[in-house]
């Protein structure tokens, strides 16, 4: 009546619905995981095996990660970023000292008083002068 076992034993997985954030991320076990941002505000399926979390949205695989080893990781994927964000991200010291460097020496020198302490605590406040690397923008009084 017993038969052979199969050669790799079942993976046991936690399954869980979760919603799409608005900044493209669903979260489960307080850990963070990215979705395409075209689903955002929707609801998929999660699959957390020991290793990889899979997100499903009607029975259809649209991402996969590792599972975080800590609560409070993100795990991100680049391609799961909206464009513009993902130009954000890109955007590092060179290009926001290129930004004050149009903009004017004052604004260079405040650029390059925050690099100089804790760089990358002070670049997301650098990234604000231009984003896109298209120039200061012009703002009306």
């Amino acid at each position: 009546m017993l038969q052979v076992l199969p050669p790799t034993p079942p993976e046991l997985a936690a399954w869980a619905q979760v919603s799409v954030h608005r900044d493209g991320h669903v979260q489960f076990e307080r850990s963070l995981y990215s979705a395409p941002f075209r689903l955002i505000g929707q609801s998929l399926w999660l699959k957390a095996g020991a290793n990889l979390v899979s997100l499903y949205q009607s029975h259809q695989l649209v991402a996969t990660h590792p599972r975080a080893l800590r609560a409070g990781a993100r795990m991100t994927q680049p391609d799961h970023l909206p464009p513009d964000a993902l130009a954000w991200s890109l955007v590092g010291p060179q290009q926001c000292l290129a930004a004050a460097e149009r903009i004017g020496p004052r604004c260079r020198q405040l650029i390059e008083a925050m690099f100089a302490d804790r760089v990358l605590d002070k670049l997301r406040a650098a990234r604000r002068l231009d984003p896109a690397g298209e120039g200061a923008r012009q703002r009306t009084p």
